[in-house]
């Protein structure tokens, strides 16, 4: 995937978007730099903490509630084209998006990943903060992504 190419960010709320019920202050100015450049950001979510549509408001970002993985990755293949997405997240959950979407991050926060997500990361990074710095920052994009 080229940075370009970006057309889709999509993403998990618990222990990716949010740590342990929190949101990094700087995600709300990051995901502004992504929507600007004419990005979709969409989470998609099981809303864990009941607070999805709240989140979802305050960022101004679309959001999906999908109480199973599958709904995670259906949702992709019949919305967004895979080749332009890109999927952020931390739990075994998650993977239906990774196998759906063109580039895969894992973010490794205090809440943690599970093991089986490895296997479909093509990055892992700190937080979602520095996903989203991966993401608005070409130079960065592309040595990470380097062959």
């Amino acid at each position: 995937m080229k940075f370009e190419e970006i057309k889709n960010v999509v993403f998990d709320l618990n222990g990716t978007l949010s740590n342990n019920g929190k949101i990094d202050i700087s995600v709300e100015e990051l995901l502004s730099i992504l929507q600007r450049r004419g990005i979709k950001t969409i989470m998609i979510t099981s809303d864990q903490r009941n607070n999805a549509a709240l989140i979802a408001k305050k960022l101004e970002i679309d959001f999906i509630i999908a109480k199973d993985s599958k709904i995670k990755g259906d949702y992709i293949k019949q919305n967004l084209e895979k080749d332009y997405t890109v999927a952020i997240g931390n739990a075994r959950n998650d993977i239906p998006m990774f196998e759906n979407s063109a580039l895969s991050i894992v973010t490794l926060q205090s809440e943690g990943i599970h093991v089986d997500v490895l296997k479909y990361a093509d990055v892992v990074v700190p937080s979602f903060k520095d996903a989203l710095n991966l993401l608005v920052d070409k130079d960065t994009f592309e040595a990470t992504l380097k062959q």
